[in-house]
């Protein structure tokens, strides 16, 4: 029995083999567990193969860092001291402009100012004081020479004090008939008078017609004091027969204007 229990041990050869399988198999693990204390060195480590989790707790404290080679980030938020305050930076551009806000209310309206100066008074004016017409009308004349009224509206007024007039003549007539015959000529004229002294005169050949005509204005200077007026006419033939002329209208108009 002892017999076949020898015959059956490994030879030396295989002991060998089977030492290299198990070193091999093993790896680093077998190698590590037989590695002395600080046997291992940093020439030993490939650079950048020692991992956080590689070391213990408390391994790396600040004899083993170097002076300045640790940055801020490396820092736990509130572990490192601030530092005194910086100057004051140059100031930034000015913004945009914000957004117009809304309208407010309208105030209370203001109390009224006080009234400025006068002006200075203004140039007189003028004022159409007076239309006298005829009425009624037409008016036919009377032969030799005899002077018939003609009536008219609106003919008296009274001029102020300082006030000048100025009076403007009008007619619209037919003389008599080319037949009528005169000394030294047949004819028609008409008078207008102003405070019974004549103003203005019309006159025309006997034939032909109806005639519009105007004779110059008659200017009536400002008075001293206030001043009445009262405007008439009346119209002749000097015809020694029955022609007869006629005034179918007759205008005066009197402007005022203040000095």
């Amino acid at each position: 029995m002892l017999a076949q229990l020898r015959s059956r041990r490994p030879s030396p050869a295989m002991v060998v083999a089977l030492t290299a399988l198990f070193v091999a198999l093993g790896g680093s693990s077998y190698a590590a567990i037989t590695l002395k204390n600080n046997s291992v060195s940093s020439k030993h480590i490939k650079n950048g193969q020692v991992k956080t989790a590689d070391l213990a707790g408390g391994a790396v404290d600040a004899s083993k860092v170097a002076n300045g080679g640790l940055l801020a980030e490396d820092f736990a938020s509130g572990q490192l001291p601030a530092g005194a305050q910086g100057p004051q930076g140059p100031q930034g551009p000015t913004g945009a402009d914000g957004a117009k806000g809304a309208d407010g209310t309208s105030g209370t309206d203001g109390a009224d100012g006080a009234d400025g100066t006068d002006g200075t008074d203004g140039a007189d004016g003028a004022a159409l004081t007076r239309q006298a017409r005829c009425n009624p009308c037409p008016v036919s004349s009377a032969g030799g020479g005899a002077f018939v009224p003609i009536p008219l509206s609106n003919a008296a007024w009274t001029q102020a004090a300082n006030e000048a007039n100025l009076l403007s003549f009008e007619i619209t007539w037919t003389p008599p008939a080319a037949s009528c015959t005169g000394a030294p000529a047949g004819g028609i004229q008409v008078d207008i008078k102003l405070d019974g002294n004549i103003v203005a005169t019309f006159q025309r050949l006997a034939g032909g017609g109806p005639f519009t005509e105007q004779v110059p204005s008659k200017y009536i200077f400002a008075p001293a004091s206030a001043t009445p007026h009262t405007l008439t006419a009346e119209v002749a033939d000097n015809c020694s027969g029955t022609e007869d002329g006629s005034v179918s209208q007759l205008k005066v108009d009197v402007v005022s204007a203040l000095g």
